[in-house]
């Protein structure tokens, strides 16, 4: 069992769509504070269509396009709040990734989270292919079978 906190956002959507499915998705990350990174929550059914339409064979491969695919400018990136409030100071003390975007024109497109911040899950029973994306944290993974 995995734990995530802090879900600030949320959103969900039925299966992915043959055509625009990558907009789409570009739509969902750009609608997730920067501060809390995605975490998609998909059924069988809607991971199998990442793989047979996105091409997606590895979850790494998925959660590379996600990162490479969640941009934003970098004005528009350091005037979030919580940016601000937590990820602002860590830049100015020249910490990485953050000291380099703090570099950047305040055009210039950057990745709105780190790769590693980023994970997709599969659950449920293959009943439906909804899925859903939620902008949290991952704190840890534990072994339900530990419990018994």
């Amino acid at each position: 069992m995995s734990v995530f906190s802090g879900v600030r956002s949320t959103a969900f959507t039925l299966g992915l769509r043959e055509r625009y499915w990558r907009e789409h998705v570009r739509n969902l990350l750009r609608g997730i504070d920067p501060n809390g990174p995605p975490t998609l929550l998909l059924d069988p059914i809607a991971a199998h269509q990442f793989v047979t339409r996105g091409g997606f064979t590895r979850k790494a491969a998925l959660i590379d396009w996600l990162h490479d695919n969640a941009l934003m400018p970098a004005g528009e990136y350091w005037d979030y709040q919580l940016v601000q409030n937590y990820i602002y100071p860590r830049a100015t003390f020249g910490e990485e990734p953050w000291a380099t975007k703090l570099r950047a024109a305040p055009d210039e497109p950057i990745p709105m989270f780190r790769r590693e911040d980023i994970h997709v899950v599969v659950v449920g029973g293959e009943t439906n292919g909804y899925w859903r994306i939620m902008g949290c944290n991952y704190q840890k993974t534990v072994s339900v079978e530990d419990w018994r």
